[in-house]
């Protein structure tokens, strides 16, 4: 696929070639690139875009730092990997990617809650193993919105629904994935 946008990042420079091997995203909810010799068209979902470019080679993980200055774990450009191959109009759970990766749900929520990727890393494909909708952007979905914390949280429950609902995937009105299993992507 080629190169929707490059964005700098704030880690140490990157030469053109390790630049062209990461993959970024664009702000757009449709995109046209150009290259030499076709025009392609992209969609992505709208979700809050990154402006990170995500680095694939060892090289540029080991010098990406976040715009606060840390380092992405190891454990965590693993999980992005890992979610990274997901398809459109499917989802998994925290529990499958723990046993994939040899983790904990809760590690797999850590890496997620703080993905500085999204959407290219594809983090709203991730429910819980009860098939419920599961978090968002460091919020777990709560049925109580009488609170304001609780409307806080319906907010960003509810890009995550729209998100998934563009790519084919459904919930009941208290957040149960409609489909089941059928629609569960298992890593095959």
């Amino acid at each position: 696929m080629p190169a929707l946008r490059v964005t700098p990042i704030t880690a140490p420079a990157q030469s053109k070639a390790q630049a062209s091997k990461s993959k970024p995203y664009s702000r757009t909810t449709t995109s046209t690139t150009k290259s030499k010799s076709k025009s392609e068209t992209v969609s992505q979902p709208a979700l809050p875009d990154s402006t990170l470019t995500f680095p694939t080679d060892l090289i540029a993980r080991s010098r990406f730092k976040l715009p606060n200055g840390k380092a992405v774990t190891g454990h965590q450009w693993k999980v992005y990997d890992y979610i990274l191959s997901i398809p459109v109009g499917k989802v998994t759970t925290y529990g499958h990617i723990s046993t994939a990766l040899s983790s904990s749900p809760r590690a797999v929520g850590g890496a997620l809650r703080d993905n500085p990727f999204a959407p290219y890393i594809p983090c709203h494909r991730v429910i819980a193993s009860s098939l419920f909708i599961g978090g968002f952007q460091g919020e777990w979905g709560k049925e109580d919105v009488t609170t304001e914390k609780g409307r806080e949280e319906s907010q960003k429950l509810a890009k995550k629904l729209r998100v998934l609902e563009e790519e084919g995937v459904n919930f009941d009105s208290k957040g149960k994935l409609i489909g089941g299993l059928e629609k569960v992507w298992n890593g095959e």
